[in-house]
C-alpha cells in the first residue's frame, strides 16, 4: 500500500516538472516573438517622429502587416494579420 502512495507521488512530481519545463519553453518562444515587435515598432516611431516615414506607411512583417495611421488626429502603428487588428501602438514624440 505505501509503495503504490510512494510511486503515485513521485509520478506526480515528474509530470509537474515537466509541465513547469514544457510551460517554461513556450513561454521564452512567446516572449521572444513579442520582443522583436517591440523593437520593430521603435524603429518605426523613431522614423516617423524624424520624418523619415510618414502616414500611410505599410510593410509586410513576417505574416503580419505594420502601418502607420491617424486615428483622432494621432499617430498609431498597427499590427495586423489578415485585416484584423492584433496590436495598436501609438506614437509619442517626446519619447526620443
Amino acid at each position: 500500500m505505501i509503495e503504490n502512495l510512494v510511486a503515485s507521488v513521485l509520478i506526480v512530481i515528474v509530470f509537474m516538472i515537466a509541465s513547469l519545463s514544457i510551460n517554461n519553453v513556450f513561454g521564452n518562444y512567446i516572449q521572444g516573438d513579442e520582443h522583436e515587435i517591440k523593437q520593430r515598432f521603435s524603429e518605426l516611431s523613431y522614423l516617423f517622429i524624424h520624418d523619415k516615414i510618414s502616414y500611410g506607411f505599410s510593410e509586410n512583417y513576417e505574416e503580419n502587416v505594420i502601418s502607420i495611421e491617424r486615428t483622432n488626429g494621432a499617430p498609431f502603428l498597427l499590427l495586423k494579420r489578415n485585416g484584423k487588428l492584433l496590436k495598436k501602438k501609438q506614437i509619442i514624440y517626446n519619447e526620443y
